[in-house]
């Protein structure tokens, strides 16, 4: 039981990022590390992203949005393992829109996000512009 509500808590902690990190105009520092992991590595479309490199991509997207809004599809949870099926549809500072198809698998560890693995597909915007 005790694995099943680490489980049920790992759901609840992705949401919470993409909520309070994704989905916030404003860069936070601190709200990053509240939620990932100093030793954290993305991987994304064949790009790898250490934490600190996550931290000045977070600031860069903070800079040329206005708004990030994440539209989730569908959550899978196995053990420390998050998959998500979402959208991702940001409103740029100069008032285009981008739309993005995101498949992502998150570990987490100490309830925060160590791992992140994902594949994106444009579907809106610009290639030059993915955020």
């Amino acid at each position: 039981m005790e694995r099943e509500q680490e489980t049920n808590d790992n759901i609840k902690i992705v949401k919470a990022a993409f909520r309070d990190v994704a989905e916030n105009p404003i860069f936070d520092r601190e709200m990053i590390g509240k939620y990932f992991s100093e030793d954290y590595e993305e991987h994304m479309d064949g790009q790898d992203l250490t934490f600190q490199d996550f931290v000045k991509h977070m600031e860069a997207q903070k800079k040329a949005t206005k708004s990030v809004t994440i539209t989730m599809k569908a959550f899978l949870q196995q053990d420390d393992t998050v998959f998500t099926n979402h959208y991702a549809t940001a409103i740029k500072k100069d008032g285009t829109e981008v739309k993005i198809h995101v498949i992502s698998e998150f570990r987490l560890r100490n309830g925060k996000i160590y791992y992140c693995d994902e594949l994106t597909c444009m579907l809106d915007g610009d290639e030059t512009t993915k955020m």
